[in-house]
């Protein structure tokens, strides 16, 4: 897998929760636009068709080059600009998964 999110985020994988799963290392140029672009979007509170377009770019080179099984959108303002409708690379989308498990501890209360 690889993290998309701040820098600190993807440089620490995931906060160091991810030792005992492989979390491929993109490049550090690769790293600047992810770190660079994902600040843009939390700064606007929008994303760019040519953000998406850079980020799905890169994502679909990760799985390629890299053999990356799925891209961790580990920023939560990442759903701003990617859904499972337009998602063309193997995903997780943090936010997602944050809501859910929101929900499934407010129904259970």
């Amino acid at each position: 897998m690889a993290l998309f999110g701040t820098r600190f985020t993807i440089e620490s994988k995931l906060f160091g929760k991810l030792d005992d799963i492989d979390v491929v290392q993109p490049s550090p140029e690769e790293i600047d636009y992810i770190h660079r672009t994902y600040i843009d979007i939390v700064n606007t509170g929008r994303g760019s068709t040519t953000q998406e377009a850079g980020l799905r770019k890169l994502a679909n080179t990760l799985c390629r080059r890299d053999n990356v099984e799925a891209i961790v959108l580990a920023g939560t303002e990442l759903n701003l600009i990617f859904n499972d409708a337009n998602t063309d690379f193997p995903a997780v989308d943090c936010a997602h998964a944050h809501i859910d498990g929101i929900i499934r501890q407010l129904v259970r209360y």
